[in-house]
């Protein structure tokens, strides 16, 4: 088999899995679920949009809306096509994003490379959940992605203001930008997140009220039996200490350090023009310190291989070591899925393998932002020697 041959197979597999597993999304998506969340995302639309607030009141499955009153104005180009075509649309869009994203993150990988990794991870946890629940990670992540580490990236300012307006956390990428001194970037992208909550508050004033004591009193509404899906560094120490002040002394201790951790690796990072690697700390802290991380928020591993694969046959034990935890974690979210073993009541478990399923991408998210800490700081302490 000559090396072309092999490449045109390879690249061939790749596109197979991303499709078959789009197909099989849909079908889940609206056979089991009907992609859920995107129902919430409509209804919440739609309770807004006749003058009420979409806070508190139940939705699909009893789940309620918590989203920042900005996104109600995004997520309004959600609610226009009917319910089934919406998702299967955000499917397919998911899967060219994945694509797109993974081009960024890895660009000298080939074109065979990025089709091939793209079906792997159509084929995870992460990107199933997000497809099948009709979720908006895909466009968060293609929005940062494209902002932050796209050759030549344009309107990044409005881009990261509309991922922060549609959820929260993305603000946290601001600092990127902030450590560059790019202050326009940052005062466009405060200005579009300002903008699209102001458009929403005028059309609905009654649910700032509702919004704020929301997000005083939890930030998120989980019901009870939900607890078990939390795979982030508060749902590990909630189910290992049980006492809420115990948790919440000990998430601090841990958000200490790894925020510590994660933000001296992006300094160093930015220093090193090493964007994806400072993208993807950002990424890491956030799903390992948020106070509720679903298993669909680590679509993030798309650009979390973008520090690691380059380095493929790097002699330093810095890369080796990274390579070989990005791998791990990757590997987990593909073939270790949390929904594989949940309990009856459809939380995760926290007995023997449903125990380290749920907790495995806590884990080898945390040693890989160690080992990406580690080697950035080679990174850095090498070029300070060379220059």
């Amino acid at each position: 088999m000559t090396p072309a041959t092999r490449q045109r197979i390879l690249g061939a597999l790749g596109v197979a899995l991303v499709v078959g597993s789009a197909v099989v999304a849909v079908v889940l998506g609206t056979g089991d679920r009907d992609f859920l969340d995107l129902g919430i995302y409509r209804d919440a639309v739609g309770t807004w949009w006749h003058g009420q607030s979409p806070y508190g009141v139940p939705y699909s499955d009893d789940l309620q809306f918590n989203y920042p009153p900005s996104s109600l104005v995004l997520l309004t180009a959600l609610s226009v096509l009917p319910r089934t075509l919406t998702g299967t649309l955000l499917v397919v869009v998911g899967a060219a994003l994945l694509g797109l994203v993974l081009r960024w993150a890895v660009p000298a990988v080939s074109t065979t490379g990025i089709a091939l990794l793209a079906g792997i991870l159509a084929l995870s946890e992460p990107v199933q959940m997000t497809w099948r629940y009709g979720q908006v990670d895909l466009l968060v992540l293609a929005a940062v992605s494209a902002a932050l580490i796209r050759p030549r990236a344009r309107a990044d300012g409005p881009l990261l203001g509309a991922a922060a307006g549609l959820k929260l956390l993305p603000a946290t990428f601001l600092v990127v930008p902030a450590l560059q001194r790019r202050w326009r970037t940052v005062a466009v992208a405060l200005l579009t997140t300002a903008a699209l909550a102001v458009v929403a508050i005028v059309r609905t004033p009654s649910m700032i009220g509702d919004y704020l004591d929301q997000l005083l009193h939890g930030a998120v509404v989980i019901r009870p039996g939900d607890a078990g899906h939390n795979v982030s560094w508060r749902g590990l120490l909630g189910w290992a200490l049980g006492d809420d002040r115990t948790v919440a002394v000990a998430w601090l201790a841990v958000a200490l350090v790894l925020g510590g951790v994660g933000l001296v690796t992006v300094v160093r990072a930015v220093r090193t023009a090493d964007l994806v690697a400072a993208v993807s700390a950002v990424a890491l802290v956030g799903l390992l310190l948020s106070p509720v991380t679903w298993t669909h928020h680590w679509v993030w591993v798309a650009v979390v291989l973008g520090t690691a694969l380059p380095a493929w046959r790097s002699p330093r034990r810095a890369d080796r070591a990274h390579l070989v935890a990005v791998l791990a974690l990757v590997t987990a979210t593909v073939v270790w899925t949390p929904t594989w073993f949940a309990s009856a009541d459809h939380s995760y478990g926290t007995d023997g393998l449903r125990w380290l399923s749920a907790y495995s991408y806590v884990l080898l998210g945390t040693v890989v932002l160690a080992t990406l800490a580690l080697r950035v700081r080679t990174d850095a302490r090498r070029l300070h020697h060379d220059a």
